[in-house]
């Protein structure tokens, strides 16, 4: 068996292409589906600025030109992009294919305004017979990602193994081969070794890494001498979530250091499924991660929208590191099945470096999404909608505005929202 897992292991790093590091950031690809998008958003675009402009309130924040010539890089991250057998059919232009662009036109401005964009992929692109309908993604959902800006996929979550590690290693091919970046899983031991699932991306002349753990893999168990292939919160990540993998975090996160990064953000798939609010044992990891170098930690899994927060830890060296916590960004993408699936938040981070060469947040705020779904639609039965944006667009009486049922759900979501982000004092950042 040991000699099996060896000749699996030897074949998959023959097959894989070895991910560059750091990557310049390239907002614009050549995939199909980027320009479906393109031209949809520009169609938008034009019919906003000759109704009002609305644009204008929805771009991140500017910065002055003195900040600029330091350094500032913007980041913005969405949540959990799910697949099942309905968003699948609402895309199905055949057979054998899928468009998604359609989709996501609701949002694109958000996304391809920022240096970097990142996102959780909850699901697989391990192949059709690989796994089961509820966990397999066609590759054009891929496409579609790349030409939104998508620059990083967090494959360490639940279903990072769904289609066995052939499966895996299938997915990150799929996804660099759409010219973005795995973060969190590894091929092979030497993949691990050189790479410990690290992801670097440059922008602006700053360099930011990105480290991705999950907590387990959906009940699944990696098998024996795999443990290289995702990076994990817990030693028991099977079965109790008890024991944090301390040394294994600490391990990835020293050689996430050693890439002299500018920037270091830790994306974790962890707490309880459909429970908003957090634990103390995500307190102790993001505590962790924050001694470890960590300056933003973002978070996915529970499928709703969770708190934010300024977080303090004090490290080994007796000095305070204070890191922006989001515990969790909720499902971007999804055929919500529970009241409040249908919300999340696409983060927007922007750091700043000085002539000092020092690095802070200079700001941080959230743009509330919602999903609308109108089976009716001629654009897309699954929609991604600033939430906004959705309703501006609803009062100007344009023509493929929401419905009113939709427009107040997304009035009373904003609210929710704001209330989940700052539980104490419910007004968004």
């Amino acid at each position: 068996m040991a000699d099996q897992n060896l000749n699996q292991e030897q074949h998959r790093e023959e097959d894989f292409r070895r991910r560059p590091a750091p990557r310049q950031r390239k907002k614009k690809h050549s995939a199909a589906p980027a320009v479906a998008i393109f031209v949809g958003i520009l169609m938008l675009a034009v019919i906003l600025l000759v109704i009002t402009g609305i644009f204008g309130s929805h771009s991140t924040d500017t910065v002055s030109t003195a900040q600029q010539e330091e350094g500032v890089v913007t980041i913005a991250a969405v949540g959990d992009i799910h697949m099942n057998e309905a968003l699948m059919q609402a895309a199905r232009t055949d057979a054998n294919d899928y468009d998604f662009s359609n989709s996501f036109l609701g949002v694109a401005d958000v996304l391809v305004g920022s240096d970097i964009t990142v996102g959780n992929l909850e699901c697989s692109f391990a192949g059709p017979d690989s796994v089961d309908k509820e966990a397999w993604a066609p590759d054009s959902l891929a496409g579609t990602l790349s030409g939104l800006g998508f620059d990083v996929l967090q494959t360490a979550n639940s279903y990072a193994i769904t289609g066995g590690l052939e499966g895996l290693t299938r997915s990150m091919e799929v996804v660099e081969s759409a010219q973005m970046q795995p973060a969190g899983t590894s091929v092979s031991k030497k993949d691990y070794k050189e790479n410990h699932g690290i992801v670097e991306v440059e922008a602006n002349g700053m360099r930011v890494v990105f480290v991705a753990f999950t907590k387990g893999l959906n009940n699944m168990s990696l098998p024996e001498g795999t443990d290289y292939a995702v990076n994990l919160l817990y030693e028991d990540y099977d079965t109790n979530y008890s024991k944090i993998a301390t040394d294994d975090i600490v391990e990835v996160m020293k050689a996430a250091r050693q890439r002299n990064p500018d920037v270091l953000i830790a994306l974790v798939h962890w707490g309880v499924e459909y429970e908003p609010s957090h634990s103390e044992t995500q307190e102790k990891i993001a505590d962790l991660l924050i001694q470890e170098g960590a300056d933003a930690i973002i978070g996915s899994h529970s499928h709703f929208v969770g708190a934010l927060e300024t977080r303090t830890a004090v490290t080994k060296d007796d000095e305070a590191r204070t890191a922006l916590v989001a515990y969790d960004l909720g499902d971007f993408y999804s055929a919500p099945e529970k009241p409040g699936q249908q919300q999340s938040i696409v983060l927007q981070l922007e750091f700043t470096r000085d002539k000092r060469g020092n690095v802070t947040l200079t700001n941080s705020r959230y743009v509330p999404v919602y999903q609308v779904y109108n089976p009716d639609s001629n654009v897309a039965q699954y929609q991604v909608w600033d939430a906004r944006l959705a309703m501006e667009l609803y009062e100007q009486g344009y023509i493929r505005r929401v419905s009113r049922e939709d427009y107040d759900a997304i009035a009373q979501a904003i609210t929710e929202i704001a209330q989940a982000v700052n539980p104490e004092t419910p007004e968004e950042s």
